[in-house]
Protein backbone atom coordinates (compact mmCIF):
# COMPACT_ATOMS: atom_id res chain seq x y z
CA UNK A 1 0.00 0.00 0.00
CA UNK A 2 1.66 3.55 -0.96
CA UNK A 3 1.98 6.05 1.92
CA UNK A 4 0.48 9.42 1.30
CA UNK A 5 2.74 12.34 0.37
CA UNK A 6 1.61 15.76 2.49
CA UNK A 7 1.93 18.07 0.06
CA UNK A 8 3.71 21.04 1.36
CA UNK A 9 2.45 25.04 1.50
CA UNK A 10 4.42 26.63 -1.25
CA UNK A 11 6.03 29.64 0.27
CA UNK A 12 6.84 32.65 -1.70
CA UNK A 13 5.04 31.78 -4.87
CA UNK A 14 1.68 33.70 -4.07
CA UNK A 15 -0.58 31.15 -3.69
CA UNK A 16 -2.29 30.48 -0.41
CA UNK A 17 -4.10 27.32 0.29
CA UNK A 18 -8.27 27.93 0.95
CA UNK A 19 -7.50 25.62 3.99
CA UNK A 20 -5.15 27.92 5.90
CA UNK A 21 -5.77 29.60 8.98
CA UNK A 22 -5.93 33.07 8.93
CA UNK A 23 -2.67 33.88 10.86
CA UNK A 24 -1.00 31.15 8.95
CA UNK A 25 -2.19 32.89 5.34
CA UNK A 26 -0.35 36.32 7.05
CA UNK A 27 2.95 34.35 8.33
CA UNK A 28 3.37 33.02 4.86
CA UNK A 29 2.84 36.36 3.48
CA UNK A 30 4.70 38.08 5.84
CA UNK A 31 8.11 35.17 5.23
CA UNK A 32 7.32 35.85 1.18
CA UNK A 33 8.17 39.65 2.31
CA UNK A 34 11.28 39.52 4.10
CA UNK A 35 9.63 40.15 7.45
CA UNK A 36 9.11 38.72 10.78
CA UNK A 37 6.22 36.41 11.57
CA UNK A 38 5.86 37.19 14.52
CA UNK A 39 6.58 40.98 14.44
CA UNK A 40 6.63 42.07 10.82
CA UNK A 41 9.87 43.77 11.30
CA UNK A 42 13.02 43.12 8.61
CA UNK A 43 13.64 39.34 9.24
CA UNK A 44 17.33 38.69 10.37
CA UNK A 45 18.45 37.17 7.19
CA UNK A 46 16.87 36.13 3.43
CA UNK A 47 15.14 32.73 3.61
CA UNK A 48 14.50 33.08 7.96
CA UNK A 49 10.97 34.41 9.19
CA UNK A 50 12.06 35.85 12.33
CA UNK A 51 13.81 39.19 13.03
CA UNK A 52 16.98 39.53 15.23
CA UNK A 53 15.10 39.75 18.67
CA UNK A 54 12.54 36.50 17.79
CA UNK A 55 15.16 34.54 16.41
CA UNK A 56 17.54 34.68 19.45
CA UNK A 57 13.94 33.95 21.20
CA UNK A 58 13.56 30.88 18.90
CA UNK A 59 16.35 29.94 19.69
CA UNK A 60 15.90 29.50 23.49
CA UNK A 61 13.07 27.91 22.88
CA UNK A 62 14.53 25.04 20.92
CA UNK A 63 17.53 24.33 23.15
CA UNK A 64 15.75 24.34 26.24
CA UNK A 65 12.83 21.92 24.16
CA UNK A 66 16.61 20.00 23.40
CA UNK A 67 17.73 19.84 26.89
CA UNK A 68 14.89 18.61 28.40
CA UNK A 69 14.93 15.49 26.37
CA UNK A 70 18.93 15.23 27.31
CA UNK A 71 18.16 15.65 31.01
CA UNK A 72 15.72 12.30 31.26
CA UNK A 73 16.82 10.14 33.86
CA UNK A 74 18.78 6.99 32.76
CA UNK A 75 16.79 3.99 31.79
CA UNK A 76 16.71 0.80 34.18
CA UNK A 77 19.45 -1.61 33.33
CA UNK A 78 17.63 -5.16 31.50
CA UNK A 79 16.42 -7.91 33.35
CA UNK A 80 19.50 -10.31 34.55
CA UNK A 81 18.86 -13.57 32.16
CA UNK A 82 20.58 -15.81 34.24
Amino acid sequence: MKKKRRKRLLIGRGEIPENVSRQRAWQIQQRAAGLCIICAEKAWRRGSGHCAKHRAEHNERERARYERKMNLPPPPPPPSLW
